[in-house]
Parts: C-alpha cells; sequence; structure tokens
C-alpha cells in the first residue's frame, strides 16, 4: 500500500545565474535564502511521469540472496553482508530512512538501488563505496522496502538503517562533513551552509498533526559558496541530506 505524502508537490525548477533554486512554494527566490513551506492542496489524480533507470543500471539475477531483517523499530538496525544482496524491510511508519553504507573491498562498480522505483541511490554507481549515506522511503513511502546491495563477491560491507525521528539532532555549533551525509538539526534561527564544489541539498520536514515528512526544499549549484537556509516556519526540526565535492559546513544557531 502507498501512502501518498501529505500532498504532492510539484516541484519546478528555475535556474537564475547557475543557481536551481525549488521549493514547495513553488517560486523562485532573488536571494539564496529559502523557506520550507508545506504546499498548499493540489490536484492528487496528477500522476508523476515513471523515471527511467540509468543506462548500466544493474539488476539481481536468481543467484542473488535475499535477507528480511523485518521491521524497523525506534533504533539503529545494522546489516553486515558480503557480495550482492537483496535486503527487504518494513520502515518505522511515519519516517523516512537514513541509509548509512560503509564498505572494505568495494570497487568502482557498487551499487545501493531501491527496487521499489527502481533508482540507484546515487544516481549510478556509488561515488564512494567506503563511505556513504542517503535516505531512503522519504517520498510516497510503501511499507516495505527491497533495497539491492550490489557489490564485489569479496567485499565486506555494513548497512546501517535508522529511522529520521532517531537520528541524533544538532542544535548548535558547526556541522562538518566531506561528501555526503545525512543530518538532523533543531533552530529557531536560520543555517549557514558553505560548500565550495557543487553542493546539492534536499530537506525534509514534518508539520504538526501530520504523520508523514513533506519535502521542504530542493539547492543546486554547479559552482559554490555560501547559503542561509531557514527552517520550516511550523516545526523547528528538519532533516537534510548535503551532498559537496569536497569539505562543506552547516552552522547551527
Amino acid at each position: 500500500m502507498v501512502v501518498l505524502v501529505g500532498v504532492i508537490v510539484v516541484v519546478a525548477l528555475v535556474a537564475v545565474g547557475g543557481i536551481v533554486w525549488n521549493n514547495v512554494t513553488n517560486h523562485p527566490r532573488p536571494t539564496r535564502s529559502t523557506t520550507t513551506e508545506p504546499a498548499p492542496p493540489l490536484d492528487t489524480s496528477w500522476v508523476p511521469p515513471k523515471q527511467e533507470p540509468p543506462p548500466g543500471m544493474p539488476t539481481p539475477g536468481a543467484s542473488v540472496p535475499t535477507k528480511d531483517p523485518g521491521q524497523l523499530t525506534t533504533k539503529a538496525m545494522t546489516v553486515t553482508g558480503s557480495g550482492s544482496l537483496l535486503l527487504t524491510y518494513q520502515r518505522l511508519a511515519g519516517n523516512g530512512t537514513h541509509v548509512r553504507f560503509s564498505c572494505v573491498g568495494c570497487t568502482n562498480d557498487t551499487w545501493l538501488i531501491d527496487q521499489t522505483r527502481p533508482w540507484p541511490l546515487s544516481g549510478g554507481a556509488l561515488p564512494d563505496p567506503a563511505e556513504y549515506e542517503y535516505v531512503l522511503d522519504s517520498v510516497n513511502p510503501t511499507d516495505t522496502t527491497t533495497l539491492y546491495v550490489r557489490a564485489a563477491a569479496k567485499a565486506k560491507w555494513t548497512l546501517t538503517l535508522t529511522p529520521f525521528d532517531s537520528l541524533d539532532i544538532a542544535r548548535t555549533g558547526v556541522v562538518k562533513g566531506r561528501d555526503s551525509r545525512v543530518v538532523r538539526v533543531s533552530s529557531a534561527g536560520e543555517l549557514r551552509l558553505a560548500c565550495h564544489n557543487g553542493p546539492w541539498v534536499k530537506t525534509f520536514f514534518k508539520a504538526p498533526g501530520t504523520a508523514e515528512y513533506d519535502v521542504g526544499l530542493l539547492l543546486s549549484d554547479e559552482v559554490g559558496g555560501e547559503w542561509d537556509i531557514s527552517m520550516p516556519r511550523t516545526t523547528d526540526t528538519m532533516v537534510a541530506i548535503i551532498s559537496c565535492r569536497g569539505d562543506w559546513t552547516l552552522t547551527v544557531p
């Protein structure tokens, strides 16, 4: 059963000076400050076009083993394995899922593929299979998710699945990261992101009285710089996936 996440958010892409901004109000903003507002009700009969998998995306054969660790709880679930695996689990209701993958012996042909869509988590082979973070179950989630881990036969990997509500919260200070990382922050003021090479940010928040997380904003820039990122007006906590080609910092006031 597919659970619609609040409302269907129609994302409009507007390029301004090389910067692409999306937010759920569907209006471009003249500055690099954004707000994460709930969208007004839209026609729920609209179905987004199916996204075609990228060329070269592998599909699991009949010989790929399967594993079902069951229902996620309020605690993180850790799964270890070697080689390829089809992992099926049940998400914690009302939550997206933070995915942390680390591997020893993985090659540059390592993939994490959400078989529900199907779509690779990084848009292709993992850019850094030794350490990678992303999110699942964040938009129109299903009760059951199957993740295809495609790895070399001798590779040893660890996969940790954590519901959004169970992630540690950064309340003040500076969060430092490199490449992709998922963070949960709580603040009454604007956040400050510094990334000097190709930042990409997507945020999620749960408004009071709603059952699921909604998408807040999407930021993408081919160059780099610094941005003020506003918290949602309806809540002081949100989850963000931040990707940058190199080091980045997020200042939480």
